[in-house]
Parts: C-alpha cells; structure tokens; sequence
C-alpha cells in the first residue's frame, strides 16, 4: 500500500548511510590491525584480517536482497551473524526463508529479529529454527551478550510490525533480565561485568539515526530511555 511505499522510501536513504558508515568503521578497524601498520590495501586484494580474533556481523534491512552477501569477505570465519530486522519487504516466512537460509549456511551461528517490514509470523518461524534474538538475549562470546528487540515504534507508514512503546519496553526487560540471569550462571570467582550490545530494529528517538527526509525524528521514545537507563555497551 502507500503507507508501505511511503516506508521504504523514508528509510532507505537512512539503511544507506548506516551501511557505509559501518563499512568505514570496520575498513578502520582492519586497517589498525594489521600488527601497528596503517594504510589501505592496494585494489582488489581485500583481505580478512579479523580472523585472528573471535567476531560477529550485524546488518539488517535486507528486503528481500541477498545479492551483495559475497561482498562481505569478513563473512568467512565470522563467529556468527546477526541480522537486526526487516529481513523481508513486506513478506512473510518464505521470503524470510529465503533470504536467512543463505547467511545460515556460511556461519556457524546465526540470530535474527523481525523489523517493521516483516509480517509477524517471521517471529514465531525464528523461533522453529533456533535464530531469533527479539526479547531475548544470547551470548555471543564468553563475557558478551546481546539483547535483542525487533519491530518497531508505532510510525505514521502502518507497517506490518509496529507496536507500542509499552510493549517495547517490556521485551527490552524481559531481555536485560535473561542477561542478568546468564551473567549470575557465568560469573563465577572472576566478577567481571559482562559487555552488553542492544540490537534494537527501530532507532532511538530524536538522534542522528531517527531522522526522515523531512528531518522529523520518528524512533522509539523506549529505546532511547531504555539505552540512557542502563547504558549498554
């Protein structure tokens, strides 16, 4: 429908931005560790140099599109995967299917959670396969957790997964109260608090990440309190 429409059009020019400014952050973080030597490699000789650390990828606002998976060399040797939402355009468990079960068979462990734009029944087919993140958390490395929350905010586009800012602070808990139990399992004679990542779908309101083309901030009012709250890492 428009509202729909309306959706994708709002949030590409932002999921653009967002991707390169990942990509420039690991190109930066490649670059400082190769053994102290700055520099960019010469063209067409990418290299893998994270893999002589445990690492995970996140991206999301896939839509349907898997076309550019073999452009993340980083994908081999990755300790797993986390897609934060709007894995489809509109679509439901086949289209979802299609686009995971690729990313699924390069990595040893994949999560994923619904964005706005997946149809709801996405959630409960995560579930089947073990992959779902949303109003959970999982350990990604000993001492690293992350919390997941999909969806989004209730948004002016009436897209297929929108939920109250309640209802979003609930999963958030429910999430940080897993983690707190994971941690008090883990813990042990070290003491050493845990690293905590939120991966929230929908943005924090009224920050660099919000903004539509008009420049009105349309994130979640939740996500914000819940991140100036407990300050994850």
């Amino acid at each position: 429908g428009d509202g729909e429409e309306a959706a994708a059009v709002e949030q590409r020019p932002e999921a653009a931005a967002q991707c390169q400014a990942a990509f420039q952050a690991l190109n930066a973080l490649k670059d400082n560790s190769r053994h102290g030597q700055a520099g960019v490699p010469a063209a067409g000789t990418r290299r893998n140099t994270m893999s002589a650390f445990p690492y995970w990828l996140a991206f999301g606002d896939l839509h349907d599109d898997i076309s550019r998976l073999e452009e993340i060399p980083e994908l081999e040797g990755a300790a797993g995967v986390i897609v934060t939402g709007d894995i489809t355009m509109v679509g439901g468990i086949r289209q979802a299917r299609r686009a995971l079960e690729p990313v699924a068979r390069r990595v040893p462990l994949l999560l994923a959670q619904i964005g706005n734009m997946d149809m709801r029944e996405v959630d409960g087919w995560l579930d089947e396969q073990g992959w779902n993140l949303h109003a959970r958390a999982r350990e990604l490395h000993p001492g690293v957790l992350a919390l997941g929350v999909g969806g989004s905010n209730v948004t002016p586009f009436n897209t297929p997964s929108e939920f109250s800012e309640q209802q979003l602070t609930d999963w958030m808990e429910q999430a940080y109260a897993e983690a707190q139990r994971i941690t008090a399992a883990h813990t042990g004679a070290e003491g050493s608090p845990p690293l905590v990542a939120l991966v929230a779908h929908t943005p924090p309101y009224a920050t660099a990440c919000d903004r539509l083309r008009s420049g009105a901030p349309a994130g979640s009012t939740a996500v914000r309190a819940f991140i100036e709250k407990y300050q994850p890492d």
